[in-house]
């Protein structure tokens, strides 16, 4: 799972310099699409380890979709108030009137926003309840402890 966000934050890194650029609005540097995808990246694993920490932590006291269920809602909503006030500092990088620092500033609100709503509150859960148990691997599995 840790390649799928350096995917997705590569892929919308490029998809906007490509829509920006066929816009004919302003030439995005080279350099942009690099900076917006490390930096929007390590949000994107943190968040990643939360949720999928959380959802095993409460698979050890149910089931296991019963667990994404639980522990899928309640950290995303955390990730979703932090992915949203990370974005807004980012976004405020906008007001410097430089050309390039506003091209950086929405990338990475926008890469940070899809993320913290789209892939983690939706793909991630998603993710563990398609490969179940094997998600775990290499480490011992879970059981559930029946109540």
């Amino acid at each position: 799972m840790t390649t799928s966000p350096r995917a997705v934050t590569g892929g919308l890194a490029r998809a906007y310099a490509a829509f920006v650029v066929s816009l004919r609005y302003f030439i995005v540097a080279g350099w942009i699409a690099a900076v917006v995808a490390a930096v929007v990246y390590l949000p994107e694993l943190t968040h990643n380890v939360f949720v999928v920490g959380r959802i095993w932590e409460e698979a050890r006291r149910r089931p296991l979709r019963d667990a994404i269920a639980v522990a899928g809602s309640q950290a995303s909503r955390a990730i979703t108030v932090a992915g949203i006030a990370l974005a807004a500092s980012f976004a405020l990088l906008a007001l410097i009137p430089l050309q390039q620092f506003r091209e950086v500033a929405v990338a990475m609100a926008a890469g940070i926003v899809i993320d913290a709503i789209v892939v983690r509150s939706l793909l991630v859960p998603a993710l563990v309840a398609l490969f179940g148990r094997l998600g775990m691997w290499p480490s011992k599995p879970v059981e559930a402890r029946p109540r």
